[in-house]
């Protein structure tokens, strides 16, 4: 920790899953172990961007490239991981370098409200919040969320 110098918290939380939400992370699992990944991606990534991006095949089409780089096993590998994460959020006070929060409007993965608590949470925590924008703010608005990291990088 001693040799970070700043820290960019971008569409996440400081939470562990909901018991709910690790209920909806297993029956994704076994819908993937089904042979359904392709389904699942196709379904899940127009819930994951804003509306206004619904008919952007090259950003569609991107995210849906990832996720079949990625794959089912990694991605269930990944859900599993996720639904194992502690709660870290009474460790946020103890974040002693500067730290950005950027979050999506209507993200609706790791909603505002979870970046508005992490930057409660981080003395002098910085929140950026950017319009029209869901859960994958770097690729839904990269120009933006670019311009904001390059000046934070820039200035203290």
């Amino acid at each position: 920790p001693e040799r970070i110098s700043r820290i960019a918290l971008i569409d996440t939380s400081a939470r562990a899953d909901t018991p709910e939400k690790s209920e909806e992370r297993l029956r994704v699992i076994e819908l993937v172990k089904s042979g359904k990944y392709g389904q699942f991606v196709r379904n899940a990534v127009p819930n994951a961007i804003h509306p206004s991006r619904a008919g952007d095949d090259a950003l569609i089409s991107t995210l849906e490239v990832m996720a079949d780089r990625i794959g089912p096993e990694a991605f269930c590998r990944q859900q599993r991981i996720i639904m194992g994460r502690p709660d870290r959020r009474g460790e946020l006070a103890g974040i002693a370098c500067p730290t950005l929060v950027i979050c999506g409007r209507q993200d609706m993965v790791t909603p505002l409200e979870l970046s508005e608590e992490m930057v409660a949470g981080i003395p002098g925590a910085r929140l950026v919040v950017i319009e029209e924008c869901n859960h994958y703010s770097s690729m839904e608005r990269p120009w933006a969320v670019s311009a904001l990291l390059q000046q934070w990088l820039r200035y203290p």
